[in-house]
């Protein structure tokens, strides 16, 4: 998919989808969705027990916000990955 910067630039996005370790419950699901909700550039946000998908732009600095915000929940992120 892609859509136009700020600029008019074109840009590409991409969907990631990270395993999160220590997620057992509705609760946390809840809480991780919220977290990645608030990170700017990042959209389209699903949350299941153990894994999370979102929609961002190329930027990998946005992946890193992202693991940054499931970890001040107490959570690890184990992996990710990213598809165009």
């Amino acid at each position: 998919m892609r859509r136009r910067g700020p600029y008019g630039d074109v840009m590409s996005e991409k969907t990631v989808t990270f395993s999160i370790e220590g997620m057992h419950c509705g609760g946390c699901v809840r809480r991780v969705t919220g977290a990645l909700s608030e990170v700017d550039g990042i959209s389209d946000v699903r949350v299941d027990v153990g894994t999370a998908t979102f929609v961002t732009d190329d930027d990998d600095g946005i992946v890193d916000e992202a693991k940054a915000a499931v970890a001040a929940l107490g959570f690890t992120v184990t992996g990710w990955q990213a598809a165009a």
